[in-house]
């Protein structure tokens, strides 16, 4: 009994989550070169269940998306963190790999370490002015600081190198980033570059080595510091003391200049790029749900390019529209147009009374009446499912009055089947069981052929008006407004 109920329960479960998917209807941007009716298949969507429309593989670096689900609206901008650098030509792009101030770094650097060397290796470093116990020592201990700066200097100078390699790669990158970003191109396209792309980005792990830098490089104030004291206790010249300060005052200067090409900055540049290009909501613009409460969701897209390439053409806005019809649940729509009914109830019985000759009566006659086709103009009413097809058939039922002076109308009641076609403007066809208002003879008082003396009778007592019911046929036009229901 409990495996039952929990197999019942688990049944109902999945199918309540089946009824509350969202109807989703999909176009693909790289099949947009198509007509609308070929890319966008407006499929019905069930009353009350919600739609969804969804653009898939649309670049929404390059466009921005506005799309209309009734009062519904969404708007996906480019992102601001964007918006500076994809506005970069690619002359810019270029320049940007270059490195300058890096390699300027990397120049000075270069520069000043052999300048040290010579200092540290000079016989003046390694002899103090006067031959006392304190004045070698003090001598042996300035040129063991000097040995400690320069190895310093050339583990930065070394490090430097690297980091500005690192820097050239990482713009190197950023800019093909950027550059994919700018292509109109499906999302797996898009994959496979950025894939590409992202080989390039180098695997170390470069904040860490960003730190050790500049930490040699506040080694190297330490030890400089030091330096200055103890050429000042072993007697160092002028000239070797301003040529150590000159030195580390380069490598200061080159600190600056590789701190100024924003390395942390440039990484997180490249991380945040790389993210957003494998990140395939941005390449997939979607409505709000819509839900379906009426006879059809109707959609408005603009597609606007952002502009983000300062050279070269720039492509047209798009603007397109399409309905999703209802279908399920009942509709009633009204009509009026022309009926022919026909049959042999369709027609009046029209009398005459002749005289009979060498008598005085007159015998009651049946006029011939070949017209078995009665026109007259409808009111309808139409009950039909919904279908969201351009056709539907369902029930009708309807009043009319036949084409007689308005003193003398004929009432009439139809009830039968219609045609629907068409969605919005339809034309309907129907056909059914009239019943109208027709002459008759009056029965039992009159029978047709009886004599009757003529100061009894007149041909006006002898009929009158009943229901009689026939066949119709009707082919009518129903004007609609469109109406926001929202």
């Amino acid at each position: 009994m409990n495996s039952r109920i929990i197999t019942v329960g688990i049944s109902l479960a999945v199918s309540f989550t089946a009824l509350a998917q969202p109807a989703r209807r999909t176009l693909d941007w790289k099949d947009f070169t198509k007509s609308i009716s070929e890319t966008i298949i407006a499929k019905p969507v069930r009353t009350n269940e919600f739609t969804i429309f969804e653009i898939t593989n649309i670049n929404k670096f390059l466009y921005k998306v506005e799309m209309q689900g009734k009062v519904f609206e969404l708007q996906t901008p480019i992102p601001t963190e964007l918006q500076t650098l994809f506005r970069l030509n690619p002359t810019e792009l270029a320049n940007t790999v270059n490195s300058k101030n890096a390699d300027e770094a990397v120049g000075k650097i270069s520069e000043q370490v052999p300048a040290m060397q010579k200092i540290a290796g000079s016989p003046q470093a390694k002899a103090a002015v006067g031959n006392t116990t304190e004045q070698n020592e003090a001598a042996e201990n300035f040129q063991k600081s000097l040995d400690e700066v320069v190895e310093k200097c050339l583990k930065y100078l070394d490090k430097s190198i690297a980091m500005a390699g690192y820097i050239f790669d990482l713009r190197k990158v950023r800019n093909e980033f950027i550059s994919i970003a700018q292509m109109d191109l499906p999302f797996a396209d898009i994959q496979t570059k950025t894939d590409a792309a992202a080989a390039q980005i180098p695997t170390v792990d470069i904040k860490t080595k960003y730190f050790e830098l500049k930490k040699i490089y506040h080694d190297v104030e330490a030890l400089y510091q030091d330096a200055a004291a103890k050429a000042e206790e072993a007697n160092a010249t002028a000239d070797q003391k301003k040529k150590i300060n000159n030195a580390v005052k380069e490598i200061e200067k080159a600190d600056e200049l590789i701190d100024e090409e924003g390395l942390l900055g440039l990484l997180d540049e490249v991380n945040f790029l790389n993210d957003e290009l494998r990140n395939k909501k941005n390449f997939l613009a979607v409505a709000p749900p819509v839900q379906m409460d009426g006879d059809f969701v109707s959609y408005a897209v603009t597609i606007t390019p952002t502009y983000t390439k300062t050279v070269g053409a720039h492509k047209n806005p798009v603007n397109f529209k399409f309905d999703i019809p209802a279908k399920g649940g009942w509709k009633a729509d009204f009509s009026v147009g022309p009926v022919v009914s026909f049959g042999s109830n369709a027609k009046d019985e029209t009398y005459y009374l002749k005289e009979n000759a060498g008598t005085d009566s007159v015998t009651l006659e049946k006029r011939d009446n070949n017209n078995s086709i009665s026109p007259g103009v409808g009111a309808m009413m139409h009950f039909y499912p919904r279908t969201g097809k351009d056709y539907a058939l369902g029930l009708m039922c309807g009043v009319g009055a036949g084409f007689q002076s308005v003193s003398d109308v004929n009432f009439s009641l139809y009830a039968g089947g219609s045609v629907i076609l068409g969605k919005r403007q339809k034309i309907i066809g129907s056909l059914g069981v009239s019943y109208l208002r027709v002459e008759r003879l009056k029965s039992p008082e009159f029978k047709d052929g009886s004599k009757y003396a003529p100061a009894k009778i007149t041909i006006a007592d002898v009929t009158e008006k009943v229901f009689k019911p026939s066949f119709f046929l009707s082919i009518s036009y129903n004007l609609t407004n469109r109406v926001d229901i929202n």
